[in-house]
């Protein structure tokens, strides 16, 4: 997977979210507070055939102020 990113609906206040994404053994984390499109770390995750994949989110800390909506994309190739 590669240009993994994550867009928030309006600026979260406080500490933001922080989105994990998952597959197999791997692992990318990124946290988002800003408004807009927000490209996690590197934007890469290896993902294998047959591993299991999840995307999980917390709140930062402090916890975010403001309530948004977060959405995420990436290229699968």
């Amino acid at each position: 997977m590669s240009n993994i990113k994550v867009n928030l609906s309006v600026a979260s206040g406080g500490g933001g979210y922080a989105v994990e994404f998952h597959s197999g053994a791997n692992t990318l984390s990124c946290t988002v507070s800003a408004a807009g499109l927000t490209t996690c770390g590197a934007g890469t995750l290896s993902v294998t055939a047959g591993d299991l994949f999840y995307v999980k989110e917390s709140n930062g800390s402090p916890a975010p102020t403001t309530s948004a909506t977060l959405t995420w994309s990436a290229t699968f190739n």
